[in-house]
């Protein structure tokens, strides 16, 4: 194929291409505004489009199965593509500078995506993922500035979730409605995260799940779900409001520690446990009223909750642990059951304004 001909060509407005696209084939083809791929070809190689600042409209047979790096950089004009559905690799860079392009899908077959496959794509929104299990390489949104929502829209991932390590870019992600569990570290440090819908049939959120997650106000977990791990929405400043199902027996190690805006939350009738430090410095929280069902509250569990005003234990404690009211300066009143029998040192330290 005589590439350089393309290159001089007065127009070159639209071409149909039947074999394999090599290294910069097309690179700087400034005049190109249609390609239409033909399914004979199985390639695009490294840079093959870049450079094509007038290129609108790609046309990619089902067929590829690799777009090579730097492919499609500099494509200013590309607004639409559709990715074929049988492609295993984008390169590194693949996309890069496409600033018009506004949405992308990805195929269910996809194992790869490149370094900053969409680096500077400065006007896409939404990603929609049919496949989780993506090996991703790093920063491959970054400078997306208005990147909003990722759709993972597969009906086999399970709980594998190889393409978490991109979900910090997004402010909304919307899970298959079929996984089972949301897996340690999930969305830990997503801090542009404010909203998520956990499906229903989720049993198991793990640890540090959403810890860090500073933009998240509001979150309902499902009836599903029966266990909650330590710290799982430990650091989420701005967490305001917690739905949570009855079927939760424990409110385990630091849940909501550090949750500063977390007002109210309903404890399920069903907990008989709330951990160390769960509510520690929960530094708004204004009511909370403990389930007769608690037989344990660990040590520092409402510790530095200084809105509190008033609380009654349970019938079933039989002791205060330490620190666990610790530095509450508003607490007004306590009502203490007979069936306590001990209350450990510093349990009440700095409650200034407490009378039992």
């Amino acid at each position: 194929m005589n590439i350089e001909f393309f290159k001089t060509i007065v127009d070159t407005s639209s071409i149909t291409i039947t074999s394999d696209i090599k290294d910069r084939d097309f690179a700087n083809c400034l005049l190109l505004h249609e390609v239409i791929i033909s399914d004979s070809v199985t390639s695009i190689g490294d840079y093959a489009f870049s450079g094509c600042a007038s290129l609108k409209k790609i046309v990619i047979s089902d067929s590829v199965i690799n777009i090579g790096d730097h492919a499609f950089d500099g494509c200013t004009s590309l607004t639409i593509i559709k990715l074929p559905k049988h492609l295993k690799r984008i390169g590194d860079y693949a996309f890069k500078n496409c600033i018009s392009l506004s949405e992308i899908t990805i195929p269910g077959t996809a194992r790869t995506i490149g370094c900053y496959a969409f680096e500077n794509c400065t006007s896409l929104i939404t990603v929609t993922a049919k496949t989780p299990n993506i090996r991703c390489g790093k920063g491959i949104f970054d400078n997306c500035f208005k990147i909003q929502k990722l759709k993972i829209d597969s009906t086999k991932c399970g709980n594998k979730f190889n393409i978490s390590s991109v979900f910090h870019y997004f402010n909304e992600v919307i899970l298959p409605s079929h996984i089972t569990q949301i897996k340690n570290d999930m969305f830990n440090g997503c801090k542009a995260l404010t909203k998520i819908s956990i499906p229903d049939m989720v049993a198991f959120i793990g640890e540090r799940a959403f810890k860090d997650c500073i933009s998240l106000k509001e979150i309902t977990i499902p009836k599903s779900v029966t266990k909650i791990d330590n710290c799982a929405f430990m650091g989420c400043n701005n967490l305001e409001k917690v739905i949570l199902p009855n079927r939760i027996e424990e409110l385990s190690d630091s849940l909501f520690e550090e949750c500063y805006k977390l007002k109210k939350v309903i404890i399920p009738d069903n907990v008989k446990i709330i951990g160390m430090k769960t509510f520690y410095n929960c530094n708004s929280l204004e009511e909370i009223i403990i389930p007769d069902k608690v037989i344990s509250i660990g040590i520092g569990a409402f510790g530095n909750c200084n809105t509190i005003k008033a609380i009654r234990l349970p019938t079933h404690i039989t002791i205060i642990n330490s620190l666990t009211f610790s530095n509450c300066k508003n607490m007004k009143l306590i009502i203490i059951p007979d069936s306590i029998t001990d209350i450990m040192c510093m349990a009440f330290l700095n409650c200034t304004n407490l009378k039992i």
